[in-house]
């Protein structure tokens, strides 16, 4: 047996068997660390015992032989062999139940391994023991394995047969290792796998094809395991599995982060609530005495997947990114997209939607750990660059979108910024808008309720567009109310109001409503459509006409095709100073209603309360003792309580007190039915028909009848009924049935026969 001395082979030797202890138990143990957590928050790695052999002590007794080291008053180690032998062939020393034990750096507490028989060979250092090898870290783990070979010369070894590991209520195999103690690395084969049973929670099972184990010489990082092949961790309906795993360990033996790389995959099954992630990688970071998640990231084609019956999330991003307010506490979750495509969202359910961004955050509340069935109640969700949202048959887009959830995480509110623009289809025609902010308020069953749209607000739905400084739709009643400078226009039509309140119903029925202010007056232009013949001077096809009114109420009926040219349909209603405008005439009232046919032409005008009318009345040289005196267009002006005007007859319909002036004379009647001239461009008027009682006024003449019909080329007047009769202050009273006169010159006619007259008393009329 050699001598023991600093060059004593079986001083070497047990120096060597603690390289081998670090490298089989580092290794193994290590292995079960990276799930069963508990052992490395206790263990603490012996350092490589770096002292000279010299202060070794070697004792040999009827008992067996005893070698030890010591510094001072500490131990280093100790080696037991109830016997060595010496065999004769190939210089092998062997030794019958051995003990080895490693002490910590205070000396109190050992790691044993023992086995019944080792082998050593003096030339080339190589030990074997082909038996069962138990190692105990510190009364805590159990580590068994067969047939170990390590060369304690090279620092490099091998179990070839089963490797089996206990910690508390954990228990692990291995098929195989590979131990280098000087690289500090072990490499464990065939099918690793652990079973940690958990009092009060899920068993935990991790299973991997290989594993690895390295020494680390930085900073932050004393050692890694690294399972890969394959590698799944699995705790009741909890997985997670990658083709390689990194787990990161300080110098306590705490986790301090993990990195999963390949087909990263984890699943969450809670009787029918299922949630998963796939990934190409994922990164965690641990606290380091609780070893609770602090930081996840998950990147390269991320997709997250939530389902339950009736709705089901998809998240699809470049990367995630989940922070957490404390150990385990999620607070935010936030997607990225990447150049070529924006992170997006995707819910189906009752209330099917989407929605994308260049970057997606989700906001969580104080709640359950990610460990639980669930992730925490999400609080709100906000997207950041241009964004894209659809719901509920309306999509918008914006540069910024806020998006507020309820306790039944339903979104309650919904806030969009920057060149937000919405669509929607109404009646199977498509409505959009732009604005510069959109708020959407939602119902209990995320239906949306209301959206409330601000700053430059532009509203188009076929050929309509409506501008304002803001916009409140609600889809329940198809209702859309405008305020600010609102302006609508069409093909034909434009409007100007303080307010508007648009509605769309499905039957294909309309209306709008607007109202003038101080500050912003009411106008509708439009331009009368040929096709229908001409309406005459109120409502020529082809000018312009112009109204002005303090409140506007137009209405379309149910089931109604679109007007031809995007021209209005139904009833417009005016009230309040109501100024109607077509060059070169005028109609004022208190009230004012126009209806328009199915090719969008105007049909009649009702005109009610202090009904005015402007014409010019062109004039005609007609040869005869009755011409008026001058040809030039003479002004018509006419007033009544009302006017009825059809545009298929071509005629108006005064009634109430009506008065007409026209060439210097003033006619009254009850009634007054003013026909236009049929085809005439432009349009004028051709006759006035009065009824009911009728005057005609000069100056210095006057004339009444029952009936009178007036000719405005003319400037001819016959009356009839009554009998009619003429008065002035030169000539006296003239009457006859029927009477005619022209308003320009003394030519009477009396019964059909010129220049009769009768004469009555002086000043009698």
């Amino acid at each position: 047996m050699p001598a023991p001395s600093a060059n004593n082979p079986f001083t070497r030797r047990a120096r060597r068997l603690v390289w081998v202890r670090q490298a089989v138990a580092v290794a193994l143990a290590v292995a079960a660390l990276g799930l069963a957590a508990d052992y490395w928050l206790r263990r603490r790695t012996t350092p490589p015992v770096e002292a000279p052999v010299l202060g070794l002590k070697v004792q040999q007794s009827a008992a067996g032989l005893t070698i030890s080291k010591a510094e001072g008053n500490r131990p280093i180690f100790r080696v037991f062999a109830e016997r060595v032998d010496k065999l004769r062939s190939g210089g092998i020393d062997e030794l019958h139940q051995v003990r080895i034990q490693v002490f910590n750096q205070s000396g109190t507490q050992a790691d044993e391994i023992s086995g019944s028989q080792f082998q050593y060979d003096e030339a080339s250092g190589a030990l074997r023991a082909e038996g069962v090898v138990h190692i105990s870290l510190q009364g805590e783990m159990q580590i068994d394995a067969r047939d170990l070979t390590f060369n304690v010369k090279q620092g490099t070894g091998e179990i070839r047969q089963g490797i089996t590991f206990a910690l508390g209520t954990a228990r692990g195999q291995a098929a195989n290792a590979l131990l280098d103690s000087h690289a500090g690395t072990a490499h464990f084969g065939g099918d690793v796998a652990v079973d940690w049973q958990r009092p009060g929670r899920p068993p935990l099972h991790v299973a991997s094809a290989e594993a690895d184990v390295r020494r680390l010489a930085n900073a932050t990082d004393a050692g890694v395991i690294a399972l890969a092949g394959g590698a799944e961790l699995t705790a009741g309906g909890q997985s997670l599995r990658a083709r390689k795993f990194d787990l990161y360990l300080r110098s306590d033996q705490t986790l301090r982060h993990l990195d999963a790389d390949g087909q990263v995959v984890a699943l969450n099954v809670a009787g029918a609530r299922r949630l998963s992630a796939t990934a190409d990688q994922a990164h965690a970071d641990f606290a380091s005495r609780e070893q609770k998640l602090e930081h996840l990231e998950l990147s390269g084609a991320v997709r997250l997947a939530q389902s339950q019956p009736g709705l089901s999330r998809n998240l699809e991003a470049e990367k995630v990114v989940l922070a957490f307010a404390g150990p385990q506490v999620v607070s935010s979750l936030t997607a990225f997209g990447d150049s070529g495509k924006p992170a997006s969202l995707d819910e189906k359910g009752s209330q099917a939607g989407s929605l994308s961004a260049p970057q997606l955050v989700f906001s969580f509340a104080a709640g359950p750990t990610p460990t639980s069935s669930t992730l925490p109640p999400l609080q709100s969700i906000t997207a950041r660059g241009r964004t894209h949202i659809a719901r509920g048959g309306m999509s918008a887009e914006a540069d910024q979108l806020q998006i507020s959830l309820g306790a039944q995480q339903q979104p309650e509110l919904a806030l969009a910024s920057g060149n937000v623009e919405v669509s929607q289809t109404v009646n199977g025609t498509e409505r959009r808008s732009h604005s510069r902010r959109l708020e959407v308020h939602f119902g209990p069953k995320a239906q949306i309720e209301r959206a409330v749209e601000s700053g430059g607000v532009s509203l188009t739905e076929g050929a309509r567009r409506i501008d304002a400084a803001q916009l409140v739709y609600t889809p329940a009643d198809g209702k859309a109310v405008l305020t600010g400078g609102v302006r609508g226009t069409d093909a034909q039509t434009s409007f100007r109001a303080a307010t508007a309140t648009w509605v769309s119903h499905p039957d294909g029925a309309a209306s709008l409503e607007a109202a003038a202010d101080a500050a912003q007056g009411l106008s509708l232009s439009f331009q009368p459509q040929r096709g229908g013949g001409n309406a005459g001077p109120l409502l020529q096809p082809g000018l312009p006409v112009v109204i002005t009114a303090q409140h506007m109420d137009w209405s379309q009926p149910a089931g109604a095709a679109p007007a031809a040219h995007g021209g209005w349909r139904g009833r417009a209603r005016f009230n309040g100073s109501v100024r109607l405008m077509q060059t070169p005439n005028l109609l004022r009232a208190d009230q004012l209603s126009i209806s328009a046919g199915p090719g969008g032409q105007p049909g009649d005008l009702v005109a009610r309360g202090h009904v005015e009318t402007d014409f010019v009345a062109p004039a005609g040289a007609v040869p005869g003792a009755l011409a008026p005196a001058s040809s030039a267009p003479r002004p018509v002006a006419i007033a009544a309580a009302e006017l009825t005007y059809s545009s298929t007859l071509q005629q108006a319909q005064y009634g109430g007190n009506v008065t007409l002036r026209n060439a210097g004379a003033t006619l009254t009647a009850p009634r007054v039915i003013v026909y236009m001239a049929a085809g005439a461009t432009p349009a004028r008027l051709q006759r006035a028909v009065a009824s009911g009682g009728v005057e005609v006024r000069q100056p210095g003449r006057q004339a009444h009848g029952e009936q009178l019909s007036y000719d405005f080329a003319q400037a001819r007047i016959e009356m009839r009924g009554g009998p009619p009769s003429i008065f002035d202050a030169e000539h006296g009273k003239i009457s006859g049935d029927p009477l005619t006169f022209s308003l320009t010159n003394d030519a009477i006619q009396v019964g059909g026969k010129p220049g009769t007259r009768v004469s009555g008393s002086s000043g009698g009329h």
